[in-house]
């Protein structure tokens, strides 16, 4: 780029968080030119981070509230309780008697738990976001520093990962609205969930990433981190997020078909 293209910029006041806001699904890669020339701020990743904390903690709350979707949590965790006992007992871990027992009892207190579990996931879903969004943002940097040799810093990372969880609160609205119309679980609406697909199967799991929103999430990050990091091919970075989007994801499943005990705690 030219001196002439910065020197413009330098002339303009820094963009307002508004800005930021529309920026990110209008044009996200001259919304990020902008804040790598005017520097990132703390707001420019807290803010959306805490915004989709809120929101999805809210529609967590609500879904527990409502009978139906909630005995249908129920029936979704029993099945995946129930196979996860029984990898357990055909790889002689525990016998079937003593399974049946556990099944027994946990089905016994599921309802109770989940009714009053619901502050403390309130409270959970804000804790764990934000530990794997540090955690995440730490291993985005990693990559783009040392992978593309970038030269932003872990606060051009956390922007560059955390701006586009606007884009991630939207998508968790649109899922709201659809699991009360449907008065069924759901975590996304990719082409798995809403058929049902079993996200323990690699087909489930390929289709869950079939997800109109997580694709567009992950194609801003790639673009956010092109530009926050200077590196000059986006579509280079944007096909190395959608590879450890998808890679990490085969990883666990595979390490799930080779350790089935790691199946029980939900790998």
């Amino acid at each position: 780029m030219s001196q002439d293209f910065y020197d413009n910029f330098e002339e303009e006041p820094k963009i307002s968080l508004s800005d930021k806001f529309v920026g990110i699904f209008t044009e996200p890669s001259n919304t990020f030119e902008k804040i790598k020339i005017a520097g990132a701020s703390t707001m420019d990743w807290l803010l959306p981070i805490i915004v989709f904390a809120v929101v999805a903690g809210f529609i967590n709350f609500l879904s527990l509230n409502d009978p139906v979707i909630r005995m249908k949590i129920q029936e979704k965790q029993m099945e995946r309780v129930e196979k996860n006992f029984n990898t357990l007992v055909e790889n002689g871990t525990i016998s079937q008697e003593k399974a049946d027992e556990q099944i027994d009892k946990i089905s016994e207190q599921m309802d109770e738990q989940l009714q009053k579990g619901r502050w403390l996931q309130l409270i959970s879903i804000f804790l764990v976001t934000f530990v794997l969004f540090f955690l995440l943002a730490g291993f985005y940097f990693l990559v783009m520093k040392f992978g593309f040799k970038g030269n932003g810093t872990y606060k051009d990372a956390m922007t560059a990962y955390g701006l586009p969880y606007y884009i991630l609160t939207i998508s968790y609205i649109v899922v709201g609205l659809t699991m009360f119309l449907l008065s069924k679980p759901l975590q996304s609406i990719s082409v798995g969930a809403l058929l049902d697909y079993d996200s323990g199967t690699l087909v489930g799991l390929l289709l869950n990433k079939i997800d109109i929103f997580a694709i567009w999430f992950y194609s801003v990050i790639g673009i956010g981190f092109a530009k926050m990091f200077n590196i000059k091919s986006t579509q280079k970075v944007i096909m190395w997020i959608f590879i450890i989007w998808i890679g990490f994801s085969l990883l666990l499943y595979f390490a799930g078909q080779l350790f089935p005990f790691l199946k029980f705690f939900g790998f």
